[in-house]
Order: structure tokens, then sequence, then C-alpha cells
């Protein structure tokens, strides 16, 4: 029998959990092996033990390696994992730190990209099997203050008309997401709790929103978390040797 996919997790925030993403790795029988770098944990050395890796989001700014001295590791072991195959999955923050993996900055937008909104799967995005299947207009959950320029090689696979870049992939084995696609609603509703006071100052309108968005759009996104998810998975399996590549298209 085969051992069971192992999967490093990079938490960077205690309040950002793997969410849908870990649910989906267990119901695969996959093991998460979930550090928090920022928290005192150890960032592994290498990336022999892994099969893939998932780098999560955080309320840093992924600029900012002053504060944050743990980046610069991360980044070198993301670097071993492309180099080695090995697939990589980034959101929000983590999508950030893996354009920064590729030598492209990181730098503030010019707002605040908050709540669900309205982002389209590109053509090339619909080819791939992370995406596939689906319409190509979507509702997603955002809550982030940067952005990055796209990486070379890499292919835009959704895109925003308040921000631009909201995914991309980098051959068959990096995939990266702006938005908050594996964010649950107990764990977007910690989000907002921890934010209240500031959010009632300077975005008020998204606490008496957020519920009825909830309603309309949650359902559709958890479809999407659950595909991107476990085609994800495939993809780790298959560079694990344990099934075929999916194919593109």
């Amino acid at each position: 029998m085969d051992a069971p996919l192992n999967i490093l997790c990079i938490q960077n925030d205690a309040i950002g959990p793997a969410g849908i993403v870990g649910e989906r790795i267990y119901r695969r029988g996959g093991l998460l092996d979930e550090v928090m770098p920022h928290d005192g944990d150890a960032l592994p050395v290498e990336h022999d033990r892994y099969d893939g890796v998932v780098v999560l989001g955080g309320t840093m700014d992924a600029f900012d390696d002053e504060n944050y001295p743990q980046f610069w590791p991360l980044i070198r072991l993301l670097q071993g994992f492309h180099a080695a195959q090995k697939p990589i999955l980034g959101v929000c923050l983590g999508a950030q730190l893996v354009a920064r993996t590729f030598e492209k900055p990181v730098y503030r937008h010019h707002e605040l990209e908050l709540g669900f909104t309205e982002v389209e799967i590109t053509e090339a995005g619909s080819a791939t099997p992370l995406l596939s299947g689906f319409e190509r207009r979507q509702w997603v959950m955002e809550w982030h203050q940067d952005t990055f320029d796209l990486p070379d090689r890499a292919e835009l696979l959704i895109t925003g008309a308040r921000c631009r870049n909201q995914a991309f992939r980098i051959g068959q084995s990096v995939y990266a997401f702006q938005f908050h696609f594996e964010a649950s609603k107990p764990i977007v509703r910690h989000w907002v709790k921890s934010q209240r006071d500031n959010l009632k100052r300077q975005h008020p309108y998204f606490l008496a929103q957020i519920e009825r968005d909830f309603a309309l759009h949650m359902g559709n996104q958890g479809k999407l978390a659950r595909h991107i998810s476990d085609a994800w998975l495939d993809l780790v399996e298959a560079r694990a040797g344990r099934r075929e590549l999916p194919k593109a298209g």
C-alpha cells in the first residue's frame, strides 16, 4: 500500500487555517504538516519528506522582510519544491510569496479588496484541470491590500476588474490564488470578529453585507474550492507517481 500523501502547510497567521483545502487533504487520507513560522515553528530546510506544499494567507505584507524574517527562508524552500517539480499551492499572502519566489515584486494595491468580488476565469484558466468546467464569471472571497507582478512564464488563470492578477500557473506544478477560496463561513466570521472595530470605522457596509453574500455566493465558492483542492491533489499524486498526470484542456 502506498504511504499517504504528506503535504507541508505554511500557516502564516493563527486565524488563517487551511480550511477546505485541509478538509480535502484529510478526506483523501493525506497528512497535513502545519507549520507556523512567524509563531516560532522551525521551517523545514529541505522538501525531501513532502509531496507538495500549501502556503496560506496572513495579515502581514509579503514585502516586509524586516518584521518577518522567515519570508526569505520560506522563499528558498519554495524554490527547492519547484526545482524538484513538487506541486506548490499559494493562497492570498501565499500567492504573493510565490510571486516573490519567481523574483517578482509585491506592493500595495490602490485599494483594499474586501468581500465577495466578481472575477473572470481566463481562457487559459478554463483549460487547466483546477478550473475546468466552471462558468467563466465567479464570485470569490477577497481580503487583501497588496498585489504583485505576474511572474515570467506564468499563465494568468483568473483576472478581476478591481485587481488584475487573481490566479496564475507556472508550468504544471505551481498554482497561486489571490482570493480566499479555502475559507469557510466560520473562518470568515472569525476574521470579521477579530477586525470588527476596524471594519465598523472604515468599512461599515461590509458588516451588513457579508451574511447576505454568504447566502448568495458561499455555496458556489465551496464547489470551486473543493474542485481546486481535489484537482491540485490529483496533481500531487501524479507527481508522486500514484496516478497519471491530469491532462490540460
